[in-house]
Protein backbone atom coordinates (compact mmCIF):
# COMPACT_ATOMS: atom_id res chain seq x y z
CA UNK A 1 0.00 0.00 0.00
CA UNK A 2 1.30 3.32 -0.93
CA UNK A 3 1.46 5.83 1.69
CA UNK A 4 -0.60 8.39 -0.12
CA UNK A 5 -3.74 6.42 -0.81
CA UNK A 6 -4.32 5.90 2.58
CA UNK A 7 -8.15 7.32 3.81
CA UNK A 8 -9.10 6.44 -0.04
CA UNK A 9 -11.24 4.14 0.88
CA UNK A 10 -12.92 6.81 3.19
CA UNK A 11 -13.18 9.79 0.67
CA UNK A 12 -14.80 6.88 -1.91
CA UNK A 13 -17.34 5.53 0.84
CA UNK A 14 -18.11 9.07 1.85
CA UNK A 15 -19.14 10.06 -1.85
CA UNK A 16 -20.71 6.60 -2.90
CA UNK A 17 -22.81 7.60 0.61
CA UNK A 18 -23.61 11.17 -0.48
CA UNK A 19 -24.81 9.48 -3.91
CA UNK A 20 -27.20 6.86 -2.60
CA UNK A 21 -28.64 9.59 -0.19
CA UNK A 22 -29.28 11.58 -2.86
CA UNK A 23 -30.91 9.18 -5.22
CA UNK A 24 -33.15 8.01 -1.98
CA UNK A 25 -34.57 11.20 -1.51
CA UNK A 26 -35.72 11.63 -5.12
CA UNK A 27 -36.80 8.37 -4.87
CA UNK A 28 -39.23 9.37 -2.02
CA UNK A 29 -40.00 12.77 -3.43
CA UNK A 30 -41.33 11.28 -6.69
CA UNK A 31 -43.21 8.58 -4.65
CA UNK A 32 -44.59 11.99 -2.60
CA UNK A 33 -46.01 13.40 -6.12
CA UNK A 34 -47.58 10.27 -7.39
CA UNK A 35 -49.31 9.56 -3.98
CA UNK A 36 -50.84 12.89 -4.18
CA UNK A 37 -51.70 13.16 -8.26
CA UNK A 38 -53.28 9.64 -7.78
CA UNK A 39 -55.15 10.61 -4.65
CA UNK A 40 -56.22 13.94 -6.53
CA UNK A 41 -57.44 12.09 -9.09
CA UNK A 42 -59.03 9.41 -7.46
CA UNK A 43 -61.16 12.37 -5.07
CA UNK A 44 -62.35 14.27 -8.47
CA UNK A 45 -63.53 9.98 -10.13
CA UNK A 46 -65.53 9.94 -6.73
CA UNK A 47 -66.85 13.23 -6.67
CA UNK A 48 -67.96 12.83 -10.49
CA UNK A 49 -69.47 9.84 -9.63
CA UNK A 50 -71.29 10.82 -6.65
CA UNK A 51 -72.46 14.23 -8.74
CA UNK A 52 -74.26 12.01 -11.62
CA UNK A 53 -75.56 9.68 -9.16
CA UNK A 54 -77.67 12.40 -7.17
CA UNK A 55 -81.01 13.14 -7.34
CA UNK A 56 -81.04 16.86 -6.05
CA UNK A 57 -78.23 19.01 -6.98
CA UNK A 58 -74.97 17.24 -8.49
CA UNK A 59 -72.46 19.95 -7.89
CA UNK A 60 -73.52 20.00 -4.10
CA UNK A 61 -73.13 16.05 -4.09
CA UNK A 62 -69.86 16.77 -5.23
CA UNK A 63 -68.92 18.86 -3.53
CA UNK A 64 -69.47 17.11 -0.12
CA UNK A 65 -67.88 14.01 -1.66
CA UNK A 66 -65.11 16.48 -2.32
CA UNK A 67 -64.68 17.79 1.32
CA UNK A 68 -64.89 13.79 2.88
CA UNK A 69 -61.47 13.40 0.27
CA UNK A 70 -60.08 16.18 1.86
CA UNK A 71 -59.63 18.08 -1.56
CA UNK A 72 -61.22 21.61 -2.27
CA UNK A 73 -63.96 21.58 -5.41
CA UNK A 74 -62.61 23.96 -8.09
CA UNK A 75 -65.29 23.66 -10.59
CA UNK A 76 -68.05 21.89 -11.40
CA UNK A 77 -70.05 21.82 -14.35
CA UNK A 78 -73.28 20.14 -16.30
CA UNK A 79 -72.30 19.79 -19.98
CA UNK A 80 -75.72 17.95 -20.82
CA UNK A 81 -76.15 14.50 -18.72
CA UNK A 82 -72.43 14.52 -17.84
CA UNK A 83 -71.17 16.20 -15.24
CA UNK A 84 -67.44 17.75 -15.08
CA UNK A 85 -65.52 17.94 -11.78
CA UNK A 86 -62.07 19.52 -11.12
CA UNK A 87 -60.68 19.08 -7.97
CA UNK A 88 -57.41 20.64 -5.85
CA UNK A 89 -55.46 19.36 -3.50
CA UNK A 90 -52.48 20.06 -1.29
CA UNK A 91 -48.70 18.67 -2.40
CA UNK A 92 -46.49 16.68 -0.51
CA UNK A 93 -44.55 19.58 1.87
CA UNK A 94 -41.36 17.12 0.78
CA UNK A 95 -42.49 18.04 -2.81
CA UNK A 96 -43.62 21.62 -2.38
CA UNK A 97 -40.23 22.57 -0.93
CA UNK A 98 -38.35 21.19 -3.31
CA UNK A 99 -40.11 22.64 -6.06
CA UNK A 100 -39.91 25.94 -4.25
CA UNK A 101 -36.13 25.72 -3.51
CA UNK A 102 -35.60 25.44 -7.43
CA UNK A 103 -38.31 28.83 -8.04
CA UNK A 104 -40.55 26.69 -9.12
CA UNK A 105 -43.65 26.85 -6.70
CA UNK A 106 -45.94 24.36 -6.49
CA UNK A 107 -48.58 24.10 -3.57
CA UNK A 108 -51.54 22.32 -4.80
CA UNK A 109 -52.47 19.11 -7.14
CA UNK A 110 -55.20 19.45 -9.08
CA UNK A 111 -57.26 16.70 -11.19
CA UNK A 112 -60.54 16.50 -13.35
CA UNK A 113 -62.97 14.10 -14.37
CA UNK A 114 -66.51 13.61 -15.84
CA UNK A 115 -69.22 11.68 -15.25
CA UNK A 116 -72.76 10.53 -16.58
CA UNK A 117 -74.88 7.67 -17.92
CA UNK A 118 -72.59 5.20 -20.33
CA UNK A 119 -73.46 5.43 -23.63
CA UNK A 120 -74.82 2.17 -24.90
Amino acid sequence: MIARDRGSATVLGLAMSIVLLAVGFIAVTQVQATLASHGAQSSADLSALAGAQTLGDPCSAADQMAKANHVLLTTCEMKGTDISVSVEGPAPSLVAALFHRFGLPIGRVTATAVAGPSGN
